[in-house]
């Protein structure tokens, strides 16, 4: 893991309880989001060039909203 990309906020910074490392060491970059990125993601890059993104939902979100939310993104 190299970066992780998210639009963190005075609240999340707090909590986020993830440190950020000299990136020389093998630490973690946290960034801003990237140019693009869509709301409510996070995006995690690897030091080999893979890219995982990560969807956040409401925990309430009803399943079938949610379901339609994974399917619109999954057929961008």
């Amino acid at each position: 893991m190299a970066r992780v990309c998210f639009d963190w906020n005075a609240l999340q910074i707090s909590r986020k309880r993830i440190d950020e490392f000299d990136l020389d060491s093998g630490g973690i970059a946290l960034r801003e989001p990237a140019p693009g990125q869509p709301p409510h993601t996070m995006y995690f890059l690897g030091c080999n060039g893979t890219q995982l993104v990560l969807v956040l939902l409401h925990p309430d979100t009803e399943p079938d909203h949610a379901y339609g939310i994974m399917r619109t993104l999954a057929d961008s």
